[in-house]
């Protein structure tokens, strides 16, 4: 990332103005209007003032096909265009103004396929986009490969689709990339790790994927891509070994929310990129698995899921510890170290003081400097 400002006592000057201004607030979870109908595994995205809703399980673990649009500010909940196929386990962002569905199971329990795996699910090519000028459904290029179960998210204009299981079940290490502008998609570097199951959340310019599952063994990786240099990093792991949890980020930081191992958490988990370490933030109100997440004004709010007892349609919104997002000319993952345009032009790194990498800093010849990840920049 490049800064517009040359001198490092102008970084310090705004890295001060940036703390001095930033009201800390502490975690707090909070109730929304439920969600119209009880739904888990459903797919959710913003676009503008609302956030949407669609697809998932519903009773006898059926797929679904309706489509619901929030209003924050109002608190209010609309239903819209059915999606054309009911489906579960659908990957779901939005891109360009439209929100887009990709994959996922389209039947219930013994209703597929019988798969030489003995898997109980498997993926789809189903691929749709949602436009809220219009409220109209279109279908779009098909994925390259069956997905259900993936991770995913809207970043710079594309849809990237991560991980997930396949036409016969078996966990995935694709990243499949859509393109909006063209119908067209490509792919990126494999993912280290095989999995489905798993939270994606965009912090910083990099895709985090964390959690997941292969089989029946959850997983712990926090592993994230750079769709910039089309490489994967490895982060610390979350402290709690689980699969199926809500994931967002907010206010600089990532959080692993719920989940199941079996049995069904009420964890709540904190990732500092500039620490790479991870703590206990404030626990959800119940154990949940199988929610969908999105991050609106650093908040993230949390939909439906299974509970203890079954299928619900509670909507949460849980306010991260901190103040509101100060990022005046830096990005809260990179604090430890940052890049800048020196003087003379070049690339010169500075830590959070606007200090060049010295003894007891960080810097591009420590070991400490890889490990913790906290120097790659994209």
């Amino acid at each position: 990332m490049a800064w517009p400002c040359r001198q490092a006592g102008m970084v310090l000057g705004l890295s001060l103005l940036a703390s001095a201004h930033a009201q800390t607030t502490a975690a707090k979870w909070a109730s929304r209007a439920n969600l119209p109908l009880t739904r888990a595994e459903t797919g959710a995205a913003r676009v503008g003032d609302k956030i949407y809703v669609a697809c998932g399980f519903k009773d006898g673990l059926q797929p679904s096909k309706e489509a619901f649009a929030y209003t924050p500010g109002k608190n209010t909940w609309i239903t819209i265009a059915s999606v054309p196929t009911a489906l579960h386990h659908t990957a779901m962002a939005s891109a360009a103004g439209k929100v887009y569905v990709m994959g996922g199971v389209p039947y219930g329990p013994g209703g597929g396929p019988k798969l030489n795996t003995g898997a109980e699910w498997s993926g789809s090519t189903s691929a749709f986009a949602y436009d809220p000028a219009t409220d109209k459904w279109t279908t779009v290029k098909a994925l390259p490969h069956s997905t259900a179960a993936a991770g995913v998210v809207g970043f710079a204009g594309k849809i990237y689709v991560i991980g997930g299981v396949d036409a016969e079940g078996v966990a995935l290490n694709l990243v499949q990339i859509y393109d909006p502008a063209s119908d067209a998609w490509s792919t990126g570097a494999n993912m280290p790790t095989s999995r489905e199951h798993v939270g994606a959340a965009v912090l910083d310019s990099l895709i985090y994927v964390s959690s997941g599952r292969l089989g029946q063994t959850s997983m712990a990786k926090l592993e994230a891509y750079s769709p910039k240099s089309d490489k994967w990093y490895a982060f610390a792991p979350m402290p709690t070994l689980r699969s199926d949890i809500g994931f967002g980020a907010a206010k600089g930081k990532l959080y692993a929310m719920g989940g199941e191992k079996p049995g069904i958490f009420d964890v709540n988990e904190e990732y500092d990129p500039a620490g790479n370490a991870w703590k206990n933030s404030l626990k959800m109100t119940a154990t949940r698995k199988a929610v969908s997440v999105v991050n609106f004004e650093d908040t993230l709010f949390v939909f439906g899921g299974f509970s203890a007892n079954g299928l619900i349609n509670t909507v949460e919104i849980f306010t991260p510890p901190g103040g509101t997002s100060s990022r005046i000319a830096y990005t809260p993952r990179t604090e430890g170290i940052r890049r800048v345009h020196g003087a003379d032009g070049g690339r010169t790194l500075l830590d959070a003081l606007g200090r060049a990498p010295g003894p007891g800093r960080l810097g591009p010849g420590d070991p400490a400097f890889a490990r913790n990840r906290v120097g790659f920049f994209r």
